[in-house]
Protein backbone atom coordinates (compact mmCIF):
# COMPACT_ATOMS: atom_id res chain seq x y z
CA UNK A 1 0.00 0.00 0.00
CA UNK A 2 1.02 3.53 -0.54
CA UNK A 3 2.25 5.97 1.83
CA UNK A 4 0.94 9.08 -0.24
CA UNK A 5 -2.57 9.69 -1.09
CA UNK A 6 -2.31 10.60 -5.18
CA UNK A 7 -4.78 13.72 -6.28
CA UNK A 8 -5.45 13.76 -9.75
CA UNK A 9 -4.99 17.11 -11.34
CA UNK A 10 -7.28 19.44 -12.60
CA UNK A 11 -4.92 20.55 -15.76
CA UNK A 12 -3.46 17.38 -16.80
CA UNK A 13 -4.00 14.13 -18.20
CA UNK A 14 -2.26 11.11 -16.20
CA UNK A 15 -0.82 13.53 -13.89
CA UNK A 16 -0.99 13.76 -9.79
CA UNK A 17 0.65 15.13 -6.84
CA UNK A 18 1.02 14.03 -3.18
CA UNK A 19 2.45 15.42 -0.51
CA UNK A 20 5.91 14.39 1.23
CA UNK A 21 8.39 15.77 3.37
CA UNK A 22 9.71 17.55 1.11
CA UNK A 23 6.51 19.62 -0.19
CA UNK A 24 4.58 18.82 -3.20
CA UNK A 25 5.76 16.79 -5.83
CA UNK A 26 3.89 15.23 -8.92
CA UNK A 27 3.76 11.58 -10.72
CA UNK A 28 2.27 10.54 -13.87
CA UNK A 29 0.90 7.29 -14.22
CA UNK A 30 -0.51 5.96 -17.91
CA UNK A 31 -1.92 2.51 -19.15
CA UNK A 32 -1.84 0.89 -22.11
CA UNK A 33 -2.07 -2.89 -23.51
CA UNK A 34 0.95 -5.21 -24.31
CA UNK A 35 0.97 -7.48 -27.22
CA UNK A 36 -1.06 -10.07 -25.64
CA UNK A 37 -3.89 -7.42 -24.80
CA UNK A 38 -2.96 -6.99 -21.00
CA UNK A 39 -3.33 -3.61 -19.53
CA UNK A 40 -0.34 -2.10 -18.12
CA UNK A 41 1.09 0.66 -16.36
CA UNK A 42 3.87 2.62 -16.32
CA UNK A 43 4.48 5.60 -14.01
CA UNK A 44 7.20 7.96 -12.99
CA UNK A 45 7.77 10.08 -9.58
CA UNK A 46 9.38 12.92 -8.15
CA UNK A 47 8.84 15.97 -9.87
CA UNK A 48 8.62 19.30 -8.22
CA UNK A 49 5.98 20.78 -11.10
CA UNK A 50 3.27 18.97 -12.84
CA UNK A 51 3.96 20.66 -16.31
CA UNK A 52 7.36 18.36 -15.81
CA UNK A 53 5.03 15.53 -15.10
CA UNK A 54 2.84 15.95 -17.94
CA UNK A 55 5.75 16.36 -20.68
CA UNK A 56 7.47 13.14 -19.53
CA UNK A 57 3.81 11.58 -19.52
CA UNK A 58 3.38 12.60 -22.76
CA UNK A 59 7.30 11.25 -24.52
CA UNK A 60 5.95 8.02 -22.33
CA UNK A 61 2.92 7.52 -24.42
CA UNK A 62 5.11 8.80 -27.30
CA UNK A 63 7.56 5.43 -26.70
CA UNK A 64 4.48 3.03 -25.80
CA UNK A 65 2.63 4.04 -29.30
CA UNK A 66 6.00 3.56 -31.28
CA UNK A 67 7.23 0.43 -29.43
CA UNK A 68 4.77 -1.10 -27.44
CA UNK A 69 2.18 -1.50 -29.91
CA UNK A 70 4.46 -2.38 -32.50
CA UNK A 71 5.22 -5.64 -30.71
CA UNK A 72 1.48 -6.49 -30.70
CA UNK A 73 0.51 -9.90 -32.52
CA UNK A 74 -2.44 -8.70 -34.83
CA UNK A 75 -3.27 -12.53 -35.15
CA UNK A 76 -3.93 -12.25 -31.78
CA UNK A 77 -5.72 -8.83 -31.08
CA UNK A 78 -9.21 -8.86 -30.45
CA UNK A 79 -11.49 -6.04 -31.73
CA UNK A 80 -12.25 -5.61 -28.05
CA UNK A 81 -8.38 -5.31 -26.88
CA UNK A 82 -7.86 -2.77 -29.65
CA UNK A 83 -10.80 -0.55 -28.87
CA UNK A 84 -9.93 -0.56 -25.01
CA UNK A 85 -6.64 -0.14 -26.23
CA UNK A 86 -7.79 2.87 -28.69
CA UNK A 87 -9.26 4.69 -25.97
CA UNK A 88 -6.26 4.67 -23.48
CA UNK A 89 -3.38 5.50 -26.13
CA UNK A 90 -5.38 8.85 -26.92
CA UNK A 91 -5.03 10.88 -23.20
CA UNK A 92 -6.02 14.13 -25.73
CA UNK A 93 -9.49 13.45 -25.61
CA UNK A 94 -11.85 15.61 -23.29
CA UNK A 95 -13.76 13.91 -20.31
CA UNK A 96 -16.85 14.02 -22.25
CA UNK A 97 -15.44 12.46 -25.74
CA UNK A 98 -13.71 9.91 -23.48
CA UNK A 99 -16.45 8.99 -21.45
CA UNK A 100 -18.80 8.66 -24.71
CA UNK A 101 -16.72 6.17 -26.08
CA UNK A 102 -16.32 4.13 -23.26
CA UNK A 103 -19.82 3.61 -22.59
CA UNK A 104 -20.29 3.18 -26.72
CA UNK A 105 -17.51 0.58 -26.21
CA UNK A 106 -18.81 -0.97 -22.97
CA UNK A 107 -22.37 -1.31 -23.91
CA UNK A 108 -22.77 -2.09 -27.75
CA UNK A 109 -19.31 -2.56 -29.14
CA UNK A 110 -17.76 -5.28 -27.15
CA UNK A 111 -20.89 -7.29 -26.74
CA UNK A 112 -21.49 -7.44 -30.20
CA UNK A 113 -17.99 -7.41 -31.95
CA UNK A 114 -15.28 -7.45 -29.06
CA UNK A 115 -14.55 -11.53 -29.05
CA UNK A 116 -13.58 -11.15 -32.79
CA UNK A 117 -10.16 -10.82 -34.27
CA UNK A 118 -9.17 -7.60 -35.30
CA UNK A 119 -8.13 -9.14 -38.45
CA UNK A 120 -11.06 -11.16 -39.34
CA UNK A 121 -13.40 -7.92 -38.93
CA UNK A 122 -14.90 -7.71 -42.48
CA UNK A 123 -17.99 -5.54 -43.80
CA UNK A 124 -20.35 -8.51 -43.89
CA UNK A 125 -19.65 -9.44 -40.45
CA UNK A 126 -19.47 -5.80 -39.34
CA UNK A 127 -23.15 -5.34 -40.95
CA UNK A 128 -24.69 -8.74 -39.58
CA UNK A 129 -23.12 -8.94 -36.15
CA UNK A 130 -22.79 -4.68 -35.25
CA UNK A 131 -25.28 -2.47 -37.28
CA UNK A 132 -27.82 -4.85 -38.04
CA UNK A 133 -28.12 -5.93 -34.43
CA UNK A 134 -27.78 -2.25 -33.08
CA UNK A 135 -31.21 -1.45 -35.79
CA UNK A 136 -32.59 -3.92 -33.05
CA UNK A 137 -32.11 -2.50 -29.49
CA UNK A 138 -34.63 -0.98 -27.89
CA UNK A 139 -33.68 2.04 -25.64
CA UNK A 140 -36.86 2.37 -23.86
CA UNK A 141 -39.79 -0.48 -24.32
CA UNK A 142 -41.26 1.84 -27.19
CA UNK A 143 -38.29 3.03 -29.22
CA UNK A 144 -35.65 1.69 -30.64
CA UNK A 145 -32.27 3.20 -31.00
CA UNK A 146 -32.17 6.08 -33.42
CA UNK A 147 -30.42 5.63 -36.77
CA UNK A 148 -28.18 8.87 -35.84
CA UNK A 149 -26.65 6.94 -32.59
CA UNK A 150 -26.22 4.08 -34.99
CA UNK A 151 -24.14 6.46 -37.36
CA UNK A 152 -22.22 7.97 -34.25
CA UNK A 153 -21.30 4.38 -32.99
CA UNK A 154 -20.38 3.28 -36.34
CA UNK A 155 -18.35 6.33 -36.60
CA UNK A 156 -16.22 5.63 -33.12
CA UNK A 157 -15.02 2.04 -35.00
CA UNK A 158 -14.15 3.62 -37.98
CA UNK A 159 -12.15 5.91 -36.55
CA UNK A 160 -10.68 2.96 -34.36
CA UNK A 161 -10.07 0.94 -37.13
CA UNK A 162 -8.45 3.54 -39.45
CA UNK A 163 -5.72 3.97 -36.13
CA UNK A 164 -5.36 0.01 -36.12
CA UNK A 165 -4.27 0.64 -39.99
CA UNK A 166 -1.81 3.34 -39.57
CA UNK A 167 -0.46 1.27 -36.86
CA UNK A 168 0.21 -1.54 -39.40
CA UNK A 169 -1.88 -3.90 -36.98
CA UNK A 170 -4.55 -4.85 -40.04
CA UNK A 171 -4.00 -3.89 -44.10
CA UNK A 172 -6.85 -2.17 -44.90
CA UNK A 173 -9.80 -0.46 -42.94
CA UNK A 174 -13.09 -3.02 -44.16
CA UNK A 175 -16.02 -1.47 -42.36
CA UNK A 176 -15.89 2.39 -43.96
CA UNK A 177 -18.40 1.86 -46.94
CA UNK A 178 -20.98 -0.01 -44.12
CA UNK A 179 -24.18 0.23 -44.97
CA UNK A 180 -26.29 2.70 -42.42
CA UNK A 181 -30.35 2.73 -41.47
CA UNK A 182 -31.69 5.96 -43.27
CA UNK A 183 -31.58 8.68 -40.74
CA UNK A 184 -34.79 10.72 -40.03
CA UNK A 185 -35.23 14.19 -41.70
CA UNK A 186 -32.56 16.21 -39.41
CA UNK A 187 -33.74 19.34 -40.70
CA UNK A 188 -33.65 22.56 -38.37
CA UNK A 189 -36.26 22.16 -36.11
CA UNK A 190 -37.66 25.86 -35.09
CA UNK A 191 -41.22 27.36 -35.22
CA UNK A 192 -42.94 30.41 -36.53
CA UNK A 193 -42.84 33.93 -35.14
CA UNK A 194 -46.71 33.52 -34.12
CA UNK A 195 -46.05 30.11 -32.55
CA UNK A 196 -43.60 31.56 -30.49
CA UNK A 197 -45.40 34.38 -29.24
CA UNK A 198 -48.21 32.06 -28.42
CA UNK A 199 -45.79 29.74 -26.42
CA UNK A 200 -44.45 32.41 -24.43
CA UNK A 201 -48.07 34.11 -23.51
CA UNK A 202 -48.78 30.56 -22.22
CA UNK A 203 -45.71 30.15 -20.30
CA UNK A 204 -46.41 33.78 -19.07
CA UNK A 205 -50.45 32.75 -17.80
CA UNK A 206 -49.82 29.57 -16.42
CA UNK A 207 -45.60 29.04 -15.36
CA UNK A 208 -44.40 30.94 -12.06
CA UNK A 209 -41.77 33.55 -13.38
CA UNK A 210 -39.12 31.05 -12.55
CA UNK A 211 -40.30 29.02 -15.65
CA UNK A 212 -41.23 32.29 -17.39
CA UNK A 213 -37.85 33.73 -17.58
CA UNK A 214 -36.22 30.49 -19.23
CA UNK A 215 -38.43 30.65 -21.91
CA UNK A 216 -37.59 34.67 -22.54
CA UNK A 217 -33.59 33.66 -22.10
CA UNK A 218 -33.60 31.21 -24.51
CA UNK A 219 -36.24 32.93 -27.13
CA UNK A 220 -34.20 36.03 -26.93
CA UNK A 221 -30.53 35.17 -26.45
CA UNK A 222 -30.48 31.94 -28.77
CA UNK A 223 -28.13 30.29 -26.38
CA UNK A 224 -27.21 26.33 -25.53
CA UNK A 225 -29.40 24.88 -22.56
CA UNK A 226 -26.03 23.87 -21.08
CA UNK A 227 -24.84 27.59 -21.68
CA UNK A 228 -28.04 28.90 -19.62
CA UNK A 229 -27.83 26.24 -16.96
CA UNK A 230 -24.48 27.76 -16.34
CA UNK A 231 -24.94 31.47 -16.33
CA UNK A 232 -24.73 33.58 -12.71
CA UNK A 233 -25.48 36.85 -12.08
CA UNK A 234 -22.07 37.89 -12.40
CA UNK A 235 -22.40 37.42 -16.35
CA UNK A 236 -25.34 39.39 -16.47
CA UNK A 237 -24.34 43.22 -17.13
CA UNK A 238 -27.60 45.15 -16.40
CA UNK A 239 -26.31 48.79 -16.90
CA UNK A 240 -24.56 47.76 -20.22
CA UNK A 241 -27.38 45.23 -20.98
CA UNK A 242 -25.44 42.44 -21.93
CA UNK A 243 -24.71 38.87 -21.19
CA UNK A 244 -21.70 36.51 -20.94
CA UNK A 245 -21.51 33.45 -22.37
CA UNK A 246 -18.49 31.31 -20.74
CA UNK A 247 -19.03 28.04 -19.53
CA UNK A 248 -21.73 25.06 -20.01
CA UNK A 249 -22.72 22.82 -17.50
CA UNK A 250 -24.47 19.45 -17.88
CA UNK A 251 -25.02 16.55 -15.44
CA UNK A 252 -23.63 19.25 -12.57
CA UNK A 253 -20.47 19.47 -14.61
CA UNK A 254 -19.24 22.48 -15.90
CA UNK A 255 -17.26 23.17 -18.68
CA UNK A 256 -16.28 25.67 -21.31
CA UNK A 257 -18.58 26.61 -24.08
CA UNK A 258 -18.99 24.03 -27.14
CA UNK A 259 -16.17 25.78 -29.03
CA UNK A 260 -14.02 26.71 -26.28
CA UNK A 261 -14.86 30.44 -26.20
CA UNK A 262 -16.13 33.33 -24.10
CA UNK A 263 -18.86 35.41 -26.12
CA UNK A 264 -20.65 38.49 -24.76
CA UNK A 265 -24.56 39.22 -26.56
CA UNK A 266 -26.29 42.38 -26.29
CA UNK A 267 -29.98 41.75 -24.89
CA UNK A 268 -33.01 43.95 -25.47
CA UNK A 269 -34.53 46.16 -22.76
CA UNK A 270 -37.56 43.55 -22.52
CA UNK A 271 -34.92 41.22 -21.53
CA UNK A 272 -33.02 43.17 -19.21
CA UNK A 273 -36.70 44.54 -17.54
CA UNK A 274 -37.53 40.70 -17.06
CA UNK A 275 -34.32 39.85 -15.45
CA UNK A 276 -34.70 42.33 -12.88
CA UNK A 277 -38.35 41.49 -11.82
CA UNK A 278 -36.64 38.30 -11.87
CA UNK A 279 -33.79 38.65 -9.50
CA UNK A 280 -36.24 40.48 -7.01
CA UNK A 281 -37.79 37.07 -7.17
CA UNK A 282 -34.95 35.32 -6.50
CA UNK A 283 -33.90 37.25 -3.27
CA UNK A 284 -36.98 36.86 -1.81
CA UNK A 285 -37.03 33.14 -2.91
CA UNK A 286 -33.88 32.54 -1.21
CA UNK A 287 -34.66 34.76 2.07
CA UNK A 288 -37.57 32.13 2.61
CA UNK A 289 -34.60 29.09 2.76
CA UNK A 290 -32.96 31.91 4.86
CA UNK A 291 -30.11 32.29 2.33
CA UNK A 292 -29.01 35.94 0.63
CA UNK A 293 -28.49 36.25 -3.00
CA UNK A 294 -24.88 36.22 -4.41
CA UNK A 295 -23.88 37.19 -7.62
CA UNK A 296 -21.91 33.55 -7.90
CA UNK A 297 -24.89 32.21 -7.58
CA UNK A 298 -26.71 30.60 -10.55
CA UNK A 299 -29.41 32.90 -12.62
CA UNK A 300 -32.03 30.18 -13.06
CA UNK A 301 -33.50 28.30 -9.61
CA UNK A 302 -36.29 26.33 -9.39
CA UNK A 303 -39.64 27.83 -7.63
CA UNK A 304 -40.34 24.57 -5.24
CA UNK A 305 -36.49 24.54 -3.46
CA UNK A 306 -34.83 27.25 -4.37
CA UNK A 307 -31.95 25.46 -5.85
CA UNK A 308 -30.04 25.09 -9.57
CA UNK A 309 -32.44 23.59 -12.09
CA UNK A 310 -31.45 20.76 -14.58
CA UNK A 311 -32.37 20.36 -17.65
CA UNK A 312 -35.27 17.84 -16.86
CA UNK A 313 -37.00 20.91 -15.88
CA UNK A 314 -36.76 23.12 -18.95
CA UNK A 315 -38.23 19.37 -20.77
CA UNK A 316 -41.09 19.09 -18.26
CA UNK A 317 -41.79 22.45 -19.32
CA UNK A 318 -41.85 22.01 -22.84
CA UNK A 319 -44.29 18.99 -22.29
CA UNK A 320 -46.66 21.06 -20.52
CA UNK A 321 -46.74 23.52 -22.98
CA UNK A 322 -47.31 21.14 -25.77
CA UNK A 323 -50.46 19.84 -24.08
CA UNK A 324 -52.16 23.53 -23.43
CA UNK A 325 -50.79 24.82 -27.04
CA UNK A 326 -50.20 21.99 -29.28
CA UNK A 327 -46.88 23.83 -30.11
CA UNK A 328 -43.90 21.42 -29.81
CA UNK A 329 -40.43 22.49 -29.24
CA UNK A 330 -37.53 21.09 -27.94
CA UNK A 331 -35.07 23.03 -25.57
CA UNK A 332 -32.70 23.64 -27.93
CA UNK A 333 -35.15 24.18 -30.74
CA UNK A 334 -35.65 27.98 -29.16
CA UNK A 335 -31.93 28.66 -30.90
CA UNK A 336 -32.98 27.61 -34.45
CA UNK A 337 -35.88 29.59 -34.19
CA UNK A 338 -34.04 32.38 -33.04
CA UNK A 339 -31.52 32.12 -35.69
CA UNK A 340 -33.82 32.04 -38.36
CA UNK A 341 -36.06 34.97 -37.32
CA UNK A 342 -32.57 36.47 -37.98
CA UNK A 343 -31.76 35.03 -40.87
CA UNK A 344 -35.83 35.85 -41.92
CA UNK A 345 -34.48 39.62 -41.07
CA UNK A 346 -31.48 39.31 -43.34
CA UNK A 347 -29.22 39.44 -40.77
CA UNK A 348 -25.73 38.52 -42.05
CA UNK A 349 -25.00 35.19 -40.96
CA UNK A 350 -21.18 36.46 -39.85
CA UNK A 351 -23.38 38.51 -36.58
CA UNK A 352 -25.43 35.30 -36.54
CA UNK A 353 -22.60 33.11 -35.66
CA UNK A 354 -20.94 35.78 -33.78
CA UNK A 355 -24.06 35.54 -31.56
CA UNK A 356 -24.36 32.03 -31.60
CA UNK A 357 -20.96 31.32 -30.96
CA UNK A 358 -21.12 28.88 -33.87
CA UNK A 359 -18.78 29.88 -37.38
CA UNK A 360 -20.75 31.34 -40.32
CA UNK A 361 -20.00 28.04 -42.23
CA UNK A 362 -22.41 26.11 -39.52
CA UNK A 363 -25.28 28.49 -39.39
CA UNK A 364 -25.28 28.36 -43.10
CA UNK A 365 -25.47 24.55 -43.37
CA UNK A 366 -28.22 24.65 -40.53
CA UNK A 367 -30.31 27.52 -42.16
CA UNK A 368 -30.19 26.66 -45.51
CA UNK A 369 -33.72 26.81 -46.22
CA UNK A 370 -33.70 30.71 -45.04
CA UNK A 371 -30.69 30.74 -47.11
CA UNK A 372 -32.62 29.43 -50.40
CA UNK A 373 -35.70 31.61 -49.18
CA UNK A 374 -32.91 35.13 -48.95
CA UNK A 375 -31.40 33.85 -52.65
CA UNK A 376 -35.23 33.76 -54.44
CA UNK A 377 -35.31 37.65 -52.66
CA UNK A 378 -32.50 38.44 -54.24
CA UNK A 379 -32.77 37.13 -57.47
CA UNK A 380 -36.69 39.41 -57.35
CA UNK A 381 -34.53 42.54 -56.36
CA UNK A 382 -32.17 42.29 -59.13
CA UNK A 383 -34.60 41.43 -61.59
CA UNK A 384 -36.60 44.76 -60.89
CA UNK A 385 -33.22 46.74 -60.97
CA UNK A 386 -32.88 44.89 -64.98
CA UNK A 387 -36.46 45.83 -65.40
CA UNK A 388 -35.44 49.44 -64.70
CA UNK A 389 -32.52 49.84 -67.10
CA UNK A 390 -34.66 48.20 -70.04
CA UNK A 391 -37.32 51.11 -69.32
CA UNK A 392 -34.06 53.61 -69.70
CA UNK A 393 -32.89 51.94 -72.78
CA UNK A 394 -36.18 52.04 -74.20
CA UNK A 395 -36.43 55.93 -73.63
CA UNK A 396 -33.25 56.89 -74.67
Amino acid sequence: MSKYQYTKSKRYENVYSYKTKKGLMYMYKVRYYDELGRRKEKSESGFSDEKTAYRKSLEMLINIDGKEISKINPTKLTVGQWYDQWIDINSQWSENTKVSRISAGRDYIKPLIGHLKLKDLDLIKYEILFIKQLENVYITPNRKMQASTIELYHTYMNVCINAAVKRDLIHANKIVDATLPKKEDKRVKYVTLNDLNKIIADVYENEPISNYIIIIFLAFTGCRVGELLALTWNDIDFDNKMVTIKASRKHNKLSSTKNKKVRRIPISEQVVSDLKKYRTWCIERLFKEGKSLSYDDYVFISEQKGTKIAQTTITYLLKRVKKRTGIQITPHGFRHTHATILAGENMSFMTIAKRLGNTPEVVISNYAHVTEEMETQLVDVFDSKLKVVELLVEHS
